[in-house]
This record gives C-alpha cells, sequence and structure tokens, in this order.
C-alpha cells in the first residue's frame, strides 16, 4: 500500500514537472518571438527616417566650406538612409567645412531624432591619421521630434574642422564622410 502511494506521488510529481516545463519554454518562444518581432519593427521604422530636401524651397542638401557654398552637393542614398560627401582639401588648421541637411519621417508614428552615426575616410592616410580632424554633430535635431508623415522645418548640420595641420608626402588632404540617420519611436 506505501508502495502504492509513493508510485501515484511519484506520477504526480513528474506530470506537474512536465507541465511546468512546457509552459516555461512555451513562454521563452514567445518572449523570443516577440523580441525578433521587435527588431524588426525598429528596423522597419528606420527605413523610413530619410535625409530629404528642404519642406519649404526644397532645398538638397548642400556643403559650405569656409563660409562658401561649394559646387558639389552631398549624395543622398538610393534608399535616403545615409549621406556621403566629400570635402573640400584642407590646407589650413580651422579650415571648416559644414553639411546642411533635412529629415524626413515617413511612417505614420512620430519619431524622436538622435545624433547621425558617421565614418570618415581619410584620402591616403593611414588611419592613425584620424585625429587630424573633428566632426561636430550640432545638435539642431537631436531630440527634436518629427510628426509622422513630416520633413524637419530646420537644418541639420554637421561640422568637419582641421585640427592638427599634417606635415607629409601629401600636405593637402580630403576627407570622405558617410553619415547614417538615427532615430527612435515616439509613443
Amino acid at each position: 500500500m506505501i508502495q502504492k502511494k509513493v508510485k501515484r506521488l511519484l506520477m504526480m510529481t513528474l506530470i506537474i514537472l512536465v507541465i511546468i516545463f512546457t509552459n516555461i519554454t512555451k513562454d521563452l518562444k514567445i518572449t523570443k518571438k516577440k523580441k525578433i518581432n521587435n527588431e524588426l519593427e525598429i528596423e522597419k521604422f528606420n527605413k523610413n527616417i530619410k535625409f530629404s530636401k528642404s519642406k519649404e524651397n526644397k532645398t538638397e542638401p548642400y556643403l559650405e566650406f569656409n563660409g562658401q557654398i561649394q559646387e558639389l552637393s552631398p549624395l543622398v542614398s538610393s534608399d535616403g538612409r545615409t549621406i556621403t560627401f566629400e570635402t573640400p582639401i584642407f590646407k589650413n588648421v580651422g579650415d571648416k567645412a559644414i553639411i546642411y541637411y533635412w529629415i524626413t519621417n515617413e511612417n505614420e508614428e512620430s519619431a524622436i531624432m538622435e545624433d547621425l552615426i558617421c565614418e570618415k575616410e581619410i584620402d591616403q592616410l593611414p588611419e592613425e591619421k584620424e585625429e587630424y580632424i573633428e566632426i561636430i554633430s550640432k545638435d539642431e535635431l537631436k531630440n527634436q521630434k518629427i510628426k509622422g508623415k513630416q520633413t524637419t522645418k530646420s537644418a541639420g548640420s554637421l561640422e568637419i574642422i582641421l585640427k592638427k595641420a599634417y606635415k607629409g608626402p601629401k600636405e593637402k588632404i580630403t576627407y570622405q564622410i558617410t553619415c547614417k540617420v538615427n532615430a527612435t519611436k515616439h509613443d
């Protein structure tokens, strides 16, 4: 009789453990699926935050060098997510290139702008020469809320300043800068 009770107790314990294990694995699968769906949703949202023309006068993003607007305009990628430009030749410490841009939110939901994510390539210089320039993202658009289907009213800007003169076989240098839009969904 005691053996039957022990067997029943063991069976009940085993059944309870199987039920608990099944529920835990089911919850883990649901959580993992939600996380994947959330990541895909964020990626889809970010694909609709793009560099664009100004809303008022349809001005394209442009580059200014030492106070002069340059003929060569920055190139916006076909998907609108990145903007690439080459600076004019930097000769003197303090030379400054400024890029002006606008952002459009093509989503239904509002977005909050964050800093641009920029990478630089230096024309024929080793990577350790990167300390020669400074990239400063101005905060005109940072933390600005862009409503769904809207373009920023004011331009954002990015400054590139020559901090230190380069003395070498090629004393005049240019930089290629590529920046990507960075924003989060505003609930």
